[in-house]
């Protein structure tokens, strides 16, 4: 039914509307196979096995420039 409401109304005001939360709306669109699927799903991937691979020990800062995501 969420998905259906008229598209101009914004997903928050819609769950509040049905008495519904965000987080549970999303959680179901991934259990049902709705979601987008994320675009940058293969670099987190990539992050967390260089995590696992440095036994957690490698912070954001060392991921950043690892990645050349780091600000100039």
């Amino acid at each position: 039914m969420i998905r259906d409401l008229v598209s101009p109304v914004s997903v928050l005001r819609r769950c509040e509307l049905l008495g519904v939360s965000r987080a549970g709306y999303y959680r179901w669109l991934v259990r049902v196979g709705q979601c987008v699927v994320d675009p940058d799903a293969g670099l987190l991937e990539r992050i967390r096995s260089l995590h696992r691979r440095w036994y957690g020990i490698v912070g954001f800062r060392r991921m950043h420039r690892w990645f050349g995501l780091a600000p100039a």
